[in-house]
């Protein structure tokens, strides 16, 4: 703490998150009190990690340390170490060459940019004013040393940080000769605005007041924004400085004039590893750099330092917008063949020696080689599009502990980088193929499992089987694989491989479609190297015009605008596009029907669509009659989330040992296993796990157990047939499923007894009965969503930048209608399971149950738990503790540590019962609730089909079972939720908007008077639920993973 050296002081917070999140935390004998004090949660949510860290250290010498103490401990050392590194990149950007004026410049008096003279002399014929473009290439990747240029890894280890890369362009179109895939365009305009358009993004917007420019999240045009700042256009220090825009555009351009930013990029799908938004970004900068005469030459390739500045100043917008890599993304704007290595800084910190940029070196690649690689590579886009930074978090974390397994398998990586070399500059790809392929499946995969998953691996082997000797290696581009990747081939045959390879793709995606999330069709993309890296040209006269695109956009808009609202020269460049070579009678054709739509809008048919859309969803389980009541009762703020908590009367406290029943060990021998059944709860979309995406949740792949990717339903599968092979469990299970993931349930399943019919001869599936409709939620609920409850505030511009998206999503609601019904494309989008309460309901109302007491009448009790709480299932021990409770329903309990939210055990004015997350009035009063609710429950069958006012003998009067169940339904609470769910538009892009859904949980059958409930503590090995992929990596380390193998019969993972 005490220490000088940064670098010293991340490492002894790495070290120390380690020791608590894996060592003490993980430790069942130590106890679980005492709780997490209130002020030092606040304080790590705060980012004072610092103050919390005092407080917590503090409790601990005075109390005694506990699980939960020391998992909070591990959030808040962890916390720290970001906070630090996060800092040291802050440090080096500012400091680095031509970038620190920018931080300085707090005045319009001190602006220093001119605009170049060549831009504002108008062409005498057209009348129009140059344009100056500029065209830059991606980067492609053969080998990152295992992301040895992620800042905090160069920075401390420079000599271990290589790269080499590959220049390149892309063919947008299947026919098309590959070509720089990046464009952007300035020019001078006689408005006084910033006028920025996102071409392929379709988004364009007109920037008047300085906070615009620094409003990066509230729409598509945030790159377009921290590249105006980070160029100097408009200097970073100017930010808060509320002003018109026009004071500096006049001391730039001239009075009364602005000017136009435009960016396309061609059809290259979101998550294709190539470095794009970095390389756009990068190319902005340097156009911007351009225009405003802090380069050397307007037009041309840039000089070798200017290039520098660029890539350093990318770095710089990346921050801005509240993300970034590491520095080899930046290498499109360099030609051709590169070698990136990290460099010692003179004036950096002798434990951190590395400088933010590397040396870089072209190598020269012989015409042969160039068009063996060119004709060998083949680079396609996987369809998924998957969140990088936790992989580059996970690294650093690794890399800081100095783990064992990643340092060794990073010595691997380096002492492999002189032969990748050699196999580039000879065009020997058969060795460069075996090589990239044995580094992804060995010291890759080593330090990060997660890079590659059960659709990455199918297709490998689906490669190498259809191409045999042909087909050389696998190429893991970037951080992780699954969107854009490549392989290696004979070039002899890639006209083979180009003919079949696209029907390989789509077979081998929509094998894996329903577990993972897919964001766009496979595509094959054509790559060709680029000798020119970045280069801009300044075009004039009837040459002066942007792509098709462009005027596609923007001449509907121009359409809507007055006479004395449209600028003269905006009309005549209209003019000229159309008047041009660059327009075919097909652009003549479009830009008249966008105009004429935009004129005339088209009446629709929305009534007839509505009517067929809403009939598909009642016959999808959808009561038109509960919809309206619920839908009338949120719109007149009857239900929100303010009103899903108790009354801040209600008196909540942590139980006593005395509400607990502890099992026994032992206890069980006597408990016959015939009589007990499995329900697994499988009809959720997993919107957690999959970043709001959408997948079938019991599908997605965990991880490799026994060489094999095994989902969460192949986890459980596995699991209940080496007990039922073991003698101890001949016991039924039931999987249910929603409308939204039966049918795929269903096909997996069958897909399974195909290959293993003992694995699946128990099996049942019963389909909710029920569905519930998404809606748009109210402006009040945003705002406790977004503003009144605890989270982790971010870092200082990451948290700008989620506000500043925030504030865009309540106005896209607010315009939307609160209440209205979300208009999501089909049932899959617009509803939603109506909560885990009706899953057991729906076992009667469907008839699975009355079907299975039929055949197996011995059966009394159901074991019902989650399918993410992989280590559930039978325990003849918990089971006698239950028998001998005689409760209706038990649930099982496991220690709170930080992190955990959802439900806990609590007394409510001295009743146990189980609370949910939704219902705790103050977030902070669970911080004293010691148990956490891990939804597995003991069902008594007589005694829960007693409650329901049932017998065994109803179940096959359906009318009356739903009756019953509709009666005892309107004495469960039901909640207002907000959830995330994905929007996809264009190449792979999405929005992820926020939705009320109302749901029903089956923890608050604990506060029905009428049930008796008991709660059995069990460990967090056995209850732990992995909501998000972010839980996999420790779960694979803490032994939880360990155990869930040893129960299926599978070697440790």
């Amino acid at each position: 703490r005490h220490s000088d050296n940064r670098f010293e002081r991340v490492r002894c917070c790495a070290w120390l998150a380690a020791l608590y999140r894996f060592r003490l935390q993980a430790d069942e004998g130590l106890p679980q009190t005492p709780l997490i004090p209130p002020q030092a949660w606040q304080q790590r949510l705060d980012r004072r990690y610092r103050d919390a860290l005092d407080g917590l250290l503090g409790e601990a010498r005075s109390q005694g340390l506990g699980q939960a103490l020391a998992s909070e401990l591990a959030l808040a050392y962890h916390g720290l170490q970001y906070a630090e590194l996060a800092e040291l990149v802050r440090m080096a950007v500012r400091r680095h060459t031509g970038n620190r004026w920018m931080f300085r410049c707090g005045s319009l008096w001190e602006y220093p940019l001119t605009l170049h003279p060549s831009l504002a002399q108008l062409d005498s014929l057209s009348g129009q004013y140059p344009l100056l473009q500029e065209r830059t290439a991606v980067r492609l990747d053969f080998s990152h040393s295992g992301w040895s240029d992620i800042f905090f890894l160069a920075m401390q280890a420079p000599q271990a940080a290589a790269v080499v890369n590959w220049s390149v362009d892309i063919a947008a179109e299947a026919g098309q000769p590959p070509q720089p895939p990046i464009r952007c365009w300035l020019r001078l305009i006689d408005e006084p605005v910033l006028r920025l358009s996102a071409v392929d993004l379709g988004e364009s917007a007109d920037l008047r007041r300085l906070n615009d420019v620094f409003d990066f999240a509230s729409d598509h045009l945030g790159l377009l924004k921290a590249a105006v700042v980070a160029s100097g256009l408009v200097p970073a220090a100017l930010e808060g400085t509320d002003q018109e825009l026009s004071h500096l555009l006049r001391i730039l351009c001239g009075p009364g004039r602005g000017l136009e930013l435009a960016s396309e990029v061609a059809r290259i799908p979101k998550g294709s590893r190539l470095a794009v938004s970095t390389n756009l970004l990068g190319s902005l900068i340097a156009l911007c750099m351009r225009a405003t005469s802090q380069t050397a030459q307007l037009s041309g390739p840039l000089q070798e330092i200017e290039r520098q500045v660029v890539a350093s100043r990318a770095i710089l917008g990346e921050w801005l917008g509240g993300s970034g890599g590491g520095w080899q993304d930046s290498g499109g704007l360099w030609p051709g063949l590169k070698v990136l290595r990290g460099k010692v800084d003179p004036a950096a910190d002798a434990l951190a020696p590395g400088s933010l940029l590397p040396d870089y070196e072209l190598l020269q690649l012989s015409p042969q080689a160039q068009t063996a690689l060119e004709q060998g590579l083949v680079v396609f886009h996987g369809g998924m599009s998957g969140n990088v930074g936790p992989v580059l978090e996970l690294v650093t974390s690794r890399f800081l502990v100095h783990w064992q397994a990643a340092a060794a398998a990073r010595e691997e990586l380096l002492s492999a980088f002189p032969r990748i070399l050699s196999a580039l500059q000879a065009g020997n790809l058969q060795a460069l193929g075996a090589l990239t392929h044995a580094l992804f499946t060995g010291p890759l995969r080593q330090i990060i499992p997660g890079v590659s998953n059960a659709y990455v691996d199918d297709l490998i082997s689906t490669a190498r089987a259809a191409y045999g000797s042909a087909f050389y290696g696998f190429v893991m581009l970037g951080g992780m694989a699954g969107g854009g990747m490549a392989m290696l081939v004979d070039p002899l045959k890639r006209a083979e491989v180009d003919a079949s390879w696209p029907h390989h793709l789509a077979a081998t995606a929509a094998r894996h479609q329903a577990g993972l999330p897919f964001v766009v069709p496979p595509r094959v993309l054509r790559v060709a190297g680029n000798g020119e890296g970045t280069s801009a040209s300044l075009l004039q006269g009837e040459a002066a015009v942007l792509s098709p695109s462009y005027y596609r956009l923007h001449a509907p808009r121009m359409t809507a605008l007055r006479e004395q609202d449209l600028a003269p020269r905006r009309r005549q460049d209209l003019m000229t596009f159309l008047q041009g070579s660059a327009a075919s009678d097909d652009e003549y054709r479009r830009l008249l029907k966008g105009m004429v739509r935009n004129l005339l809008p088209e009446p629709g048919n929305q009534g007839s669509q509505a009517s067929a859309d809403e009939a598909a969803l009642v016959a999808a389980g959808l009561d038109l009659e509960q919809r309206s009541t619920v839908l009338a009762a949120y719109r007149r703020g009857a239900m929100s989330l303010q009103r899903n908590r108790l009354s801040e009367r209600a008196q909540i406290r942590d139980v006593g040992p005395e509400h607990v029943r502890q099992p026994r060990p032992g206890a069980g021998a006597d408990i016959d296993p015939r009589g007990y059944g499995v329900v697994t709860l499988a009809g959720g979309l997993g919107s957690r796990w999959s970043g709001g995406a959408g997948v079938v949740k019991a599908l997605a792949p965990v991880a490799e157990f026994d060489g094999r990717w095994r989902s969460f339903l192949d986890l459980h599968l596995a699991k209940y047939a080496r007990a039922r092979q073991q003698g101890q469990m001949p016991l039924p299970h039931i999987i249910t499923t929603s409308f939204l993931t039966d049918d795929a349930l269903r096909d997996a399943l069958r897909r399974l007894g195909e290959s293993d019919p003992a694995l699946i001869e128990p099996v049942r599936i019963s389909r909710g009965a029920m569905l519930g409709q998404r809606v748009i939620p109210s402006q009040e609920d945003l705002l406790v969503h977004f503003r009144e409850r605890p989270r982790q505030r971010l870092d200082a511009q990451a948290q700008k930048a989620q506000e500043d998206a925030e504030r865009a999503l309540m106005a896209w609601a607010q315009a939307a209608g609160a209440g209205s019904p979300y208009p999501g494309r089909g049932a899959g989008e617009c509803c939603n399971p109506p909560g885990h309460w009706w899953e057991l309901p729906s076992l009667l109302l469907n008839g699975t149950l009355a079907r299975l007491l039929a055949e197996q009448p011995q059966l009394h009790t159901l074991i019902v738990h989650n399918i993410d709480t992989l280590g559930a299932g039978f325990d003849a021990d918990i089971a006698a503790t239950v028998a001998a409770s005689g409760s209706t329903l038990a649930v099982e309990v496991i220690p709170r540590l930080a992190g955990d939210s959802g439900g806990a055990l609590a007394l409510i004015d001295g009743v146990p019962r189980i609370i949910e997350g939704l219902a705790i009035p103050n977030e902070s009063l669970e911080l004293g609730l010691r148990w956490y609710n891990s939804n597995t429950w003991w069902v008594q069958i007589d005694g829960l089909l007693a409650w329901f006012g049932l017998q065994r003998s109803d179940l096959a009067d359906g009318p009356r079972v739903r009756r019953r169940v509709l009666r005892q339904a309107s004495r469960v609470p039901m909640y207002v939720t907000i959830k995330d769910v994905r929007r996809a538009w264009g190449d792979g892009h999405a929005d992820i908007l926020p939705v009320a859904q109302f749901e029903q949980l089956w923890g608050d059958m604990s506060a029905m008077e009428d049930l008796s409930v008991s709660y059995i503590p069990v460990s967090r090995q056995r209850g732990q639920q992995l909501k998000e992929v972010g839980q996999v990596p420790d779960w694979l380390l803490d032994g939880s993973a360990a155990k869930v193998a040893a129960a299926c019969g599978f070697s440790r993972p």
